[in-house]
């Protein structure tokens, strides 16, 4: 759940928890009354991929299709701990019916209390204070630092706009600088 939350920029408590294994005709078109498809498909060249359909999103009401390819480095030879989203999570999806949630041993606050839990034992500063939202904030804020574009983070966060400035740190960019980006990237959109 953390990692498919970190690395999809997702939502915990209304995006992440609620996740239900899909199929590949699923990501097109969702049946009713399901909240989404997980699926694992082959991308170009053979390289596993998962996908995730949202049937909404906050500010996407038609919903969200989000990819990520395998990040193993040779991906036919997966390391057994890999931090890689595809492999960590396959084996998840493998084991609850389509339809079903792929997280449903517990609830958004039980989650939540593990994490800080797992935090506190690993002595992090003030992990009693961590929320949902430091998945999101780190992701923006490490894609930003490894130098990737506005448009890239945008892209990756499903954002439209300078929704961003909640979640990067401010110090990854030149604050000015990614705000004009940001807001003709707005006027963009609305034309």
């Amino acid at each position: 759940l953390y990692l498919l939350s970190y690395e999809f920029l997702l939502r915990v408590v209304n995006e992440a928890v609620p996740l239900e294994r899909g199929t590949a005709e699923e990501i097109l078109c969702l049946p009713d009354g399901r909240h989404s498809a997980v699926v694992v498909v082959q991308a170009d060249g053979g390289i596993p991929e998962l996908v995730i359909r949202l049937r909404t999103r906050k500010h996407r009401p038609q919903g969200s299709v989000l990819r990520r390819t395998c990040t193993c480095r040779d991906f036919k030879q997966v390391v057994e701990y890999s931090t890689c989203v595809v492999h960590r999570l396959e084996p998840l999806l493998e084991k609850v019916q389509v339809g079903q949630k792929i997280f449903s041993l517990h609830t958004a606050a039980e989650y939540l209390q593990t994490l800080r839990s797992s935090l506190q034992l690993l002595e992090v500063p003030l992990a009693e204070r961590y929320t949902w939202k430091c998945f999101r904030a780190e992701k923006a804020t490490a894609l930003a630092s490894s130098g990737s574009s506005l448009p890239q983070v945008l892209q990756s966060g499903d954002w439209r706009s300078a929704a961003i400035l909640n979640y990067a740190a401010e110090d990854v960019w030149r604050v000015q600088s990614f705000i004009d980006q940001a807001a003709s990237l707005s006027d963009e959109e609305e034309c």
